[in-house]
């Protein structure tokens, strides 16, 4: 789920906070009153809106292993109509986003170059591990795709034939995700595939067989540092 506003919610791995609100126009509006987020009203099209459906829409087009916090597209285009914080946001500063990431905050920035953006792409856990929204949106992603390959043959007698193919599946997507040879798809650094450690017979005789997989995500260049030394 995606929160509007910067507190109240149970925090989850699944949860996010996107704050503060932003402005932007639409022409329908003219001539209509509508309520400001100051208190205010405003009839010439420009209104308030929360960050909520943006980060909603921002999701929808964006790969889950990429940080929705880059700048690169689709995010100018998906950002593209809004133009500045929603009217009464406090001035913020770099310590504020430091807070607002350390806090589970998927903060809205304008920048100065580069326009709307969302800071870090965080969610609302602060759980060890479970912070990086692209995470938990690439692991969904995998899990829901393996599911969908793994249903076709759910009930299958357990012969040794139909577990080779399940594991067939689950190495041929993987393998497409780590694209060896095609460094521009390149969408996970490595993975592996274990049907031994985690089957016992107990579970066997129950009708339930594990394909232990483990992923491992490409890293995103969230800071750039430049260490220029100029005579």
């Amino acid at each position: 789920g995606v929160g509007g506003t910067s507190g109240g919610a149970i925090r989850t791995e699944r949860g996010i906070y996107a704050w503060p609100g932003c402005r932007t126009f639409i022409p329908e509006l003219v001539g209509t009153s509508v309520d400001c987020s100051d208190g205010t009203t405003t009839d010439d099209g420009y209104i308030d809106v929360s960050m909520d459906t943006w980060v909603a829409c921002l999701l929808s087009n964006l790969q889950p292993e990429l940080n929705p916090g880059q700048a690169a597209e689709p995010v100018p285009t998906i950002f593209g109509p809004i133009i500045g914080y929603q009217r009464g946001c406090p001035s913020l500063d770099m310590n504020d986003y430091i807070l607002f990431k350390q806090y589970g905050i998927s903060a809205f920035r304008m920048d100065r170059t580069m326009g709307p953006l969302i800071q870090s792409g965080v969610t609302t856990s602060l759980t060890t591990g479970e912070a990086n929204l692209n995470r938990r949106r690439m692991a969904d992603f995998i899990q829901d795709s393996l599911a969908s390959r793994y249903n076709q043959l759910a009930k299958m007698v357990a012969r040794q034939s139909i577990k080779d193919t399940l594991l067939s599946e689950t190495d041929a997507f993987l393998s497409d995700l780590l694209a060896e040879g095609n460094p521009d798809a390149q969408r996970i650094s490595g993975y592996s595939i274990d049907d031994k450690t985690l089957n016992t017979q107990s579970l066997a005789s129950q009708g339930i067989w594990v394909i232990r997989v483990v992923v491992q995500m490409l890293q995103t260049l969230d800071t750039i540092v430049l260490a220029s030394e100029v005579g």
